[in-house]
């Protein structure tokens, strides 16, 4: 029996080891500016009436009436001081975590340098409401990893995405902050940062480096060019370089934006709002959590207004969307809404099967739209396309040609449609793989024409 007490007692010895009130002092001193207020109040409860250990902590949180008297007894407490200090115990819910009491002395240690924050001890990995909220607080950061990979691979947008909730989630499961693993301590962000480039660098290995080709049901169905990165180097960041958390969820909550972007986002209103209908209006609040609204599934706004959720997405998103892209100011914000999108699908995304991911972005008009609607935004996104798509057009004559038409006047569009309607035609239709531009008018060829010659001239000296 005294060697099975003693195996049991090695075993959870940083459980039943009372902690000397100069280590809480010491820790208290190194981390009160981020413990809750609430914690610190428990935590110089129970230091100034020697409960000191994590089993004394659960012994008294646990208590019941009878054993209340016990407790009274042993840490010299009225009764009700004991039944206060056990209902804030309580209180605390997960945060009980914050005790020091309740702590390894590595964990301890990585707190005080810094190593772990107090969000890595309190992290809910267990149950399907606390793993929901992880996922929501740690996308941005697999979105900002995972853009910084398209077009550096055979992987389209779509797949990135799918290797990076894979490593999510398998970071999810695997992470431990504990030092009883036998691990070093490493904070939770740390370790999803790794674990999703670790994924999507396995991903690229297994399906080659090259840039020609494509490996993937998106790939295969809408082409290279569908894909591409929204880039989120204009987006702030913290001190650590990482994107800030909150910046999506504050683009539609006006007192977290400076003056400045108050400023914009209020202009925006006003001009959609002199566009387009009070409904209408409401319905894209809403969709996209705007405004002062909550962001709602299509499904469910639809259900409020007695319309089909086509109706929603092809009658009234979709107009505004393209209307947004008339303006360069409208177009910086429109791509903050494609980030607030692919954030909230992979949110919804986040226990799918890397195919059923690949097939719902594929599957997803919206998806698609925001993505078509920001994809030459940039310099680098539009030059990626451009260079992937001359090797595709075959012969040295047939690059040329469209050098030439790109460089052009645009009042010469037509000249040129005339003389090689069908390398142009191909052309186009690389660049826009989702579009029938077979069946457009020759109005509408021009147009594309000259929208990808303004591109090509407005980004060819920069």
């Amino acid at each position: 029996m005294n060697k099975f007490t003693s195996i049991l007692t090695e075993r959870d010895s940083y459980q039943n080891q009372s902690l000397l009130k100069t280590e809480i002092t010491n820790f208290i001193n190194k981390v009160k500016k981020r413990i809750p207020a609430k914690v610190q109040t428990v935590i110089d409860l129970t230091y100034k009436n020697n409960i000191l250990s994590k089993n004394d902590i659960n012994d008294i949180k646990n208590s019941s009436k009878s054993s209340i008297k016990h407790l009274c007894t042993k840490y010299d407490m009225s009764e009700e001081q004991m039944e206060d200090l056990r209902d804030s115990l309580k209180d605390l819910g997960n945060d009980i975590k914050l005790l020091p009491q309740m702590m390894s002395a590595a964990e301890r240690e990585a707190l005080e340098l810094g190593r772990l924050s107090m969000n890595d001890l309190t992290i809910d990995l267990k149950t399907p409401a606390g793993r929901n909220a992880v996922a929501k607080m740690y996308m941005p950061l697999v979105y900002t990893i995972i853009n910084q990979f398209v077009g550096k691979s055979r992987l389209d947008k779509s797949s990135l995405i799918s290797a990076g909730l894979e490593g999510l989630t398998s970071a999810m499961n695997d992470w431990k902050s504990s030092a009883e693993s036998g691990e070093k301590t490493v904070s939770f962000k740390t370790y999803v940062g790794y674990r999703v480039r670790q994924q999507i660098l396995n991903d690229i290995n297994s399906l080659s480096h090259s840039l020609s080709g494509g490996s993937s049901y998106t790939y295969n169905k809408y082409g290279s060019a569908l894909m591409d990165a929204v880039s989120l180097d204009g987006i702030p960041r913290d001190d650590e370089g990482e994107f800030k958390n909150d910046r999506l969820a504050a683009l539609g909550t006006e007192d977290k934006l400076s003056k400045e972007e108050q400023a914009d986002w209020k202009s925006l209103y006003k001009l959609l709002e002199s566009k387009f209908s009070q409904r209408d209006m409401n319905i894209f609040y809403r969709y996209f959590g705007l405004n002062g609204y909550k962001r709602e599934k299509s499904k469910d706004i639809a259900k409020s207004y007695g319309m089909s959720e086509g109706n929603i997405r092809n009658s009234i998103l979709n107009k505004i969307l393209k209307y947004l892209k008339q303006d360069r100011k409208a177009m910086d914000i429109l791509t903050s809404l494609n980030d607030i999108y692919n954030e909230n699908l992979m949110v919804d995304m986040i226990s799918y099967s890397k195919s059923a991911i690949i097939e719902a972005l594929a599957s997803d008009d919206l998806y698609i739209l925001l993505e078509e609607m920001t994809r030459w935004n940039k310099k680098e996104s539009f030059d990626r396309d451009l260079s992937a798509v001359l090797k595709s057009m075959g012969s040295e004559k047939n690059k040329k040609f469209i050098i030439d038409l790109l460089s052009a006047d645009f009042n010469f569009a037509d000249e040129y449609l005339k003389k090689q309607k069908d390398v142009i035609l191909k052309f186009m239709s690389l660049m826009y793989p989702t579009e029938n531009i077979s069946k457009f008018t020759d109005v509408d060829k021009l147009q594309k024409i000259v929208e990808l010659q303004t591109l090509y001239q407005k980004y060819k000296n920069k």
